[in-house]
């Protein structure tokens, strides 16, 4: 189980490298109309998965089994979590928020244009003048060396080396 982990973890690490790959390569060089396009669907998915995660309504099947109502459940949680408490948990290095929000910052994705939507929940200068590593690219790095020995980086010495075989005619 915890290899079946580690490769899970290692799959989405490489989805966000490759996304910062993508961005870094492609934003600059669109016409500002599709960054725009760009920007403002980022800002949708982003309070999306902000809602989704964190939003009564899509546990209801949950709520229900347990004898709560999911309109109960989301004014307590309305009333506990103050938007001081939800920027709180947003400042954490691991938040997931957090972690997405820096990641189209530093890909030039949030402009000044839909910066303030962001900044209700984080610093926004504070992820500014972080550097680039994210918490992710350590396991990305990783799972590169762990697939380059599995793959036949090196030849004969990789675990599962091809050798001198050749593929079907």
């Amino acid at each position: 189980m915890k290899k079946l982990m580690q490769f899970v973890m290692t799959d989405e690490a490489f989805h966000h490298k490759f996304g910062k790959i993508w961005a870094d390569r492609t934003v600059p060089k669109l016409p500002q109309a599709e960054r725009d396009m760009i920007e403002d669907w980022a800002l949708e998915v982003f309070m999306t998965l902000l809602r989704n995660s964190t939003g009564p309504e899509q546990k209801k099947v949950i709520y229900e089994k347990i004898g709560l109502d999911w309109r109960w459940v989301q004014s307590a949680l309305l009333e506990a979590m103050t938007d001081k408490k939800l920027r709180s948990a947003m400042q954490e290095g691991a938040s997931i928020f957090r972690v997405l929000i820096k990641t189209l910052l530093k890909a030039g994705i949030i402009t000044k244009r839909t910066a303030g939507q962001y900044a209700a929940y984080v610093d926004m200068e504070e992820l500014h003048d972080e550097g680039d590593r994210m918490i992710g690219d350590d396991i990305a790095e990783h799972g590169i060396r762990q697939l380059l020995k599995i793959n036949g980086a090196g030849g004969e010495a990789a675990i599962y080396a091809m050798g001198n075989t050749q593929a079907a005619e």
